[in-house]
């Protein structure tokens, strides 16, 4: 099994000027898939809701939010301001979107002895025709995802508003 040591995580952050969303998901995926964890999971659409418990989570799926939130890409090179806060022990660095056209618009990393304890992701995007917000939350202890939250609304002129929820739970 593959740990998650401050040195593993370390090194994929380094990867560009921001936090690697993409590789510290990566590693989520793979831990989880080793372990094998039974998760509960909470689904909403709409007015319609289910629960189920299970073993078998496509893990590359079910974070497919988190890892298409690339703050390294070229195209986003100082397209954000950083603050970090240091308070009892946890780091939290704070990414906010300079251009209000961004669809990243805020990413909140909570770090205790550099170990992500959780990440929050606020995504927006709107024309004249349609609106979209989403917003993502995990949350890790020992460095591997514990409870994730997906949630979003989708809102297309002429056709209404959706709503949904993904809420998962490692057992």
């Amino acid at each position: 099994m593959m740990a998650c040591t401050p040195e593993n995580i370390t090194s994929e952050e380094r990867q560009g000027d921001y936090f690697d969303l993409v590789g510290f998901t990566e590693t989520q995926v793979k831990l989880l898939d080793e372990q094998q964890v039974q998760v509960s999971k909470n689904i909403h659409y709409g007015d319609s809701s289910d629960t189920i418990t299970t073993h078998s989570i496509d893990w590359e799926e079910e974070f497919k939010l988190f890892r298409e939130v690339n703050l390294n890409k070229p195209v986003l090179k100082d397209a954000f301001t950083v603050d970090s806060l240091d308070h009892k022990g946890q780091e939290s660095i704070t990414y906010t979107a300079k251009e209000s056209d961004m669809k990243i618009k805020k990413v909140v990393i909570v770090k205790e002895d550099s170990i992500p304890v959780s990440i929050e992701v606020f995504l927006e995007r709107s024309n004249f025709l349609f609106s979209n917000t989403t917003h993502l939350q995990m949350h890790l202890q020992k460095g591997v995802c514990q409870h994730y939250l997906i949630e979003g609304q989708k809102q297309v002129i002429l056709m209404g508003e959706d709503t949904y929820k993904v809420e998962g739970r490692v057992l």
